[in-house]
């Protein structure tokens, strides 16, 4: 499950032409599901009809002048009171408990987690961070962006069904 982790924290990363070139380099690889590829479709779509400037456009509509769709994981769970701080505060102890450190954004950034999240050792508080904190904000976020036509949000019901499929599987390999 690490490589699309890596995938959606480029995707979910603010467009340059290096991101937009790691994402081409992804697609190639095939690295989802084709439900997930088949659901980011549009976003490919618009990276080619868009190019660079279009995609920042498109991202900065979608996750900076919409607040309630911030893509940051302790907003979409804690709004913007003491918890957020405090899932901040452990967010960072677990990143520092295994040597990842959060640069560019703040750390519950949905680019900087998916990137931890596809770094770190397999436990119990990654595992919990992705079942209690990555997917419920997602699935707000999703619904939050639905109907919409950012192509943003086709990334964000990607990641949804990823997450989902990836739970999935693990708990059937889990009762085999």
């Amino acid at each position: 499950m690490r490589e699309p982790f890596l995938f959606f924290s480029t995707l979910l990363s603010y467009p340059t032409m290096q991101t937009l070139a790691e994402i081409q380099n992804y697609w190639k690889r095939a690295v989802l599901s084709p439900e997930s590829l088949e659901l980011l479709a549009p976003f490919q779509t618009a990276m080619s009809q868009e190019g660079l400037a279009g995609m920042q456009e498109c991202y900065t509509a979608a996750f900076d002048l919409q607040p309630l769709c911030a893509p940051y994981v302790a907003y979409q769970l804690c709004g913007d009171d003491a918890r957020r701080g405090q899932f901040l505060i452990r967010l960072q102890q677990l990143y520092r408990s295994v040597g990842f450190a959060a640069e560019g954004e703040l750390a519950d950034h949905l680019s900087i987690v998916l990137h931890f999240l596809a770094e770190a050792p397999a436990s119990e508080a990654v595992s919990d961070l992705q079942e209690d904190g990555l997917k419920p904000a997602v699935a707000t976020m999703t619904g939050l962006m639905a109907g919409g036509n950012n192509p943003y949000g086709c990334v964000l019901a990607a990641l949804e069904h990823t997450l989902n499929f990836s739970v999935t599987t693990t708990k059937e390999l889990h009762h085999v």
